[in-house]
């Protein structure tokens, strides 16, 4: 997606936009959820439709909140975990993954979860879609208490 370079302003979920430099197209709900496995070969991403332009690292940390499961406790079972997994041990090898320090991606993860919050709370009050689908059903509430909860635990990670 780095080359891709859509007409400007480009019409997105959200409306018209122009990728700005440094951006490039998102994915959006960059997680395990969105993808698709053949053993331990990943090979293909589904659900595009919360693309957007955005800054590359967001798709990548967006991924490091669910991998390393940077969420309530109480969350874990219903994501697909049997229980609540070694955050730490993921998130570092997450991080070294992407050549950064987990406590960049832990940063970047709070600025992240607080703008996946604004965007659901405004572009929901709205009325777009599914955003005003994703509000109507607590999942702003859900964003906040996952916000809460990295900003409460991040030192500890």
């Amino acid at each position: 997606m780095a080359d891709f370079v859509p007409p400007a302003p480009a019409i997105w979920r959200h409306g018209a936009q122009a990728v700005s430099p440094c951006e490039i197209v998102l994915h959006g709900d960059f997680g395990l959820h969105n993808l698709i496995w053949e053993g331990d070969r990943l090979s293909g991403v589904i659900d595009f439709e919360l693309a957007r332009p955005g800054h590359p690292e967001e798709d990548a940390v967006f991924a490091a909140l669910r991998v390393a499961h940077l969420r309530p406790d109480e969350m874990a079972k219903a994501v697909g975990f049997d229980e609540v997994p070694d955050r730490r041990a993921r998130l570092e090898a997450f991080a070294e993954g992407l050549g950064a320090a987990p406590e960049t991606l832990l940063a970047r993860a709070l600025a992240v979860q607080a703008a996946e919050l604004e965007r659901i709370e405004r572009w929901g009050g709205a009325g777009l879609e599914p955003w005003a689908a994703f509000l109507a059903r607590g999942l702003a509430d859900q964003v906040r208490r996952e916000l809460r909860w990295l900003e409460q635990n991040a030192p500890a990670l």
